[in-house]
């Protein structure tokens, strides 16, 4: 097979994969990009704080990691999922931690996901809650380890771990459980990035942002108390 026919071949599967995929999912992805219009929302509402950007580049790679599922490059779409998850918990730790936030824009320190789900001092920390949302305490240990599970198993394609390779096989195509895991991880990471953008700025926003976020926010974590009172009290 000469390079030409090799080629071929590959984009004629990403094309049938895609087809496959929109067809039979078209529902379930919907949900992804109404999610991404969801975050590019709040990023508008936060702006002009320097961080709104980096949630414009987790709605980035959301949508990015929903077209390499579409195609069936699903180690690619689990570790773009796992970035945007990073991305938005990055972009709340640094709204409170300015100092971090200019050295990261400068290029002289990184991200490190130990230190945004620290339990003493990271954006899911009872001392970050007491501070931004009092009254969410009860609820934020669970997102916490919603967060670090969800990740930890992103991180198993990400790394290369055995069970992905086993899952994962050469020509492309489309796999209804690999889907159904991406879906699952996605749900799961959007309920922890609305309830810590919730966490830090809903109680500071004014009664026309807070309307705008109403629909989005009661359909992911409504059946938080704290939350709705929020809603209630704007309306």
């Amino acid at each position: 097979m000469n390079i030409e026919e090799f080629y071929s071949n590959i984009f004629n599967s990403l094309n049938e994969t895609q087809l496959k995929t929109v067809i039979e999912k078209r529902e379930s992805l919907s949900k992804v990009h109404s999610f991404t219009d969801d975050l590019l929302l709040w990023s508008n509402i936060i702006n002009p704080r320097s961080e709104f950007a980096i949630i414009k580049y987790a709605a980035t790679e959301i949508q990015l990691s929903s077209i390499t599922l579409v195609i069936g490059l699903y180690r690619q779409s689990f570790a773009s999922l796992r970035l945007a998850l990073e991305l938005v918990l990055s972009a709340i730790y640094f709204s409170a931690n300015e100092l971090s936030l200019r050295e990261w824009e400068t290029g002289s320190t990184d991200i490190y996901w130990n230190q945004l789900i620290d339990p003493e001092n990271g954006v899911l920390s009872n001392r970050f809650c007491k501070v931004f949302f009092p009254g969410l305490e009860d609820s934020t240990a669970a997102y916490l380890e919603s967060a670090k599970k969800t990740y930890r198993e992103l991180s198993e394609f990400v790394h290369g771990n055995i069970g992905t390779w086993e899952a994962i096989v050469f020509p492309l195509s489309f796999d209804e459980s690999l889907f159904n895991k991406w879906m699952s991880s996605f749900v799961d990471i959007s309920k922890v990035i609305i309830f810590s953008l919730c966490l830090k700025f809903l109680k500071h926003l004014d009664k026309t942002s807070i309307n705008q976020l109403e629909a989005h926010i009661l359909e992911q974590i409504g059946d938080i108390a704290a939350i709705r009172q929020i809603f209630d009290k704007a309306s």
